[in-house]
């Protein structure tokens, strides 16, 4: 029976709906909200759909996804609607903090960067997993209060998730790890639009060596609203090529940064692979931190507005129409840090605001750049470039 009273357990009556396979299970608006202990599994050829404001809820203690694909070689799934409450204070605690989640899905945890990492279905406080899928679609929906992931998928080819809000509150034990879009190896041909809310780590994370390793590439991400999240967007590569990425539209304030490029930890030796990335239209600062995020006060900023990380070998990097008017962190806008090399490098259209009472160079180089040009860039009083490293051809500095 499907009760939907907030007390009794959904979980069968949802599954047995999925089940028949019917190529649209639509769950009717509840009394109160749907409750579930266990995952949903949804098939290939097949539309969950949800009201916009109909709550599924995970019942205390239940310590799964609540929602992942049925079969391992999937097709054309889609989830409609809906809030979708992970209840985190009333789940097991934060995995990844505790060391649990290392156990079973470290990111080469042996130093080898040849070990492969693959999912498990081992706990780790995510509320969707998505694992090889082609055609996926994600839209029109509200994730509440995860333990870490909100989404979380590898290998899905041809994907759109759009029109995403997240409603987090402070974590289970902290704000930690609470990505909202988390995409791992594997992933190609995607569209990432519209995601909105506060997010305690990345809102939008394409993490090609982390939960599973693979590469990622020809991904669209248009429009990401993170205020007071740790950061916007976040690329990753400790090998596996991260390529043709566009990144616009990127509004918020974060406690870490906008946009890292970057590697991953433990160093192997192995360098990352970046190529034909693309950032336009960025408009933020930095967020005040508070204890709850585990980062420091707002004296430990270290981390650049955007941030090139060391060990990445990147192809061609563009940052077009970034305006960043600061009055919290006295960290560079753009930094390129020491052991990166980037082949062409291109920043147009630059406006850096510096209302702190502390001088603020706009970008810092400790890298090898190859070719760098420079177009209506504009710091102010502060210093424009301060380059410790090596650029091997700058054209039109302006």
């Amino acid at each position: 029976k499907l009760y939907g009273d907030g007390i009794h357990d959904d979980t069968m009556a949802i599954q047995e709906m999925l089940d028949t396979k019917n190529s649209l299970v639509e769950l009717p608006v509840p009394e109160k909200h749907y409750c579930i202990n266990n995952t949903l599994e949804i098939y290939s050829n097949q539309t969950l759909k949800l009201g916009e404001t109909t709550t599924i809820k995970l019942m205390p203690n239940s310590n799964c996804f609540m929602l992942k694909n049925a079969e391992h070689e999937a097709h054309d799934i889609a989830i409609v609607g809906g809030i979708w409450d992970y209840d985190n204070k009333n789940q097991a605690p934060n995995p990844i903090r505790s060391g649990e989640y290392r156990k079973y899905s470290a990111s080469h945890r042996d130093g080898n960067p040849d070990t492969i990492v693959k999912y498990v279905d081992a706990y780790r406080g995510s509320v969707m997993r998505f694992y090889k899928i082609t055609r996926l679609s994600i839209r029109d929906l509200t994730i509440k209060n995860p333990v870490t992931y909100c989404v979380e998928m590898a290998y899905i080819k041809y994907f759109t998730v759009e029109n995403i809000k997240f409603d987090q509150n402070l974590g289970n034990p902290t704000a930690e790890n609470m990505d909202g879009i988390h995409v791992d190896g594997g992933c190609q041909y995607g569209s990432i639009r519209n995601v909105q809310g506060t997010c305690y780590d990345d809102v939008v994370a394409l993490n090609a060596d982390d939960g599973c390793d693979g590469p990622i590439e020809d991904i669209l991400i248009d429009g990401v609203f993170g205020n007071d999240s740790l950061r916007g967007v976040r690329l990753l590569s400790t090998k596996s090529l991260v390529a043709r990425i566009s990144i616009s539209n990127v509004f918020g304030t974060f406690y870490q940064n906008c946009i890292g490029l970057t590697y991953f930890y433990p160093r192997t030796g192995v360098r990352g692979k970046m190529s034909h990335i693309s950032i336009r239209n960025i408009y933020g600062k930095n967020a005040p931190r508070i204890p709850e995020y585990n980062k420091g006060d707002n004296s430990n900023y270290r981390f650049s507005f955007i941030w090139v990380d060391g060990d990445l070998d990147i192809d061609f990097l563009s940052i077009d129409n970034l305006c960043r008017k600061e009055d919290i962190a006295d960290v560079e806008t753009l930094k390129v840090c020491k052991n990166a090399y980037i082949k062409m490098l291109s920043l147009s259209n630059i406006l850096h605001q510096n209302v702190t009472d502390k001088p603020i160079t706009m970008f810092t180089n400790e890298g090898v750049i190859d070719k760098l040009y420079m177009y209506n860039v504009d710091a102010g009083c502060d210093e424009i470039f301060n380059n410790k490293g090596t650029v091997n051809r700058i054209k039109d500095l302006i």
